[in-house]
């Protein structure tokens, strides 16, 4: 998908799809920068580039990968175990970010599989940024 050239539309449809995500801060960046370039009438070249990757995170595809993740990921019980796995390596790492989205989806799994099932788990994006890096491929090959 061509992002060029940035325009307000783009940003704010990239916004919305990043809502959807649960992404709030990318959602909250496009925003801003789809304000500022209709009041500034363009970004500076650090503002674009940042723009281009948002655009690439909150992209169609990565919405419609994020759209039933979770409950593809808990049918499939190779992959469950992997996620575990990777979250728990993440609670022994110093990642802050990492390690947020690691407890929660620890606590969300503790608790389905205690019985309860109205335990929210972490956006999809945060998830996702945590389950497929060079680090957790790592680990998920060696569960």
């Amino acid at each position: 998908m061509n992002y060029l050239p940035l325009t307000t539309e783009k940003l704010t449809a990239a916004a919305e799809r990043a809502d959807k995500l649960g992404n709030d801060y990318g959602a909250r960046v496009l925003r801003d920068m789809a304000r500022n370039l209709k009041k500034w009438g363009s970004l500076t070249a650090g503002q674009n580039n940042y723009c281009l990757k948002l655009l690439h995170n909150n992209s169609e595809e990565k919405l419609k990968q994020g759209e039933g993740f979770y409950e593809k990921l808990f049918a499939d019980a190779t992959l469950l175990l992997e996620a575990e796995a990777v979250c728990r390596y993440y609670l022994r790492q110093e990642y802050r970010s990492y390690r947020r989205t690691a407890v929660a989806f620890l606590k969300h799994l503790e608790l389905v599989r205690a019985g309860d099932r109205e335990v929210s788990l972490p956006s999809v994006s945060d998830f996702l940024r945590l389950f497929e890096n060079k680090y957790a491929t790592k680990v998920r090959e060696s569960v």
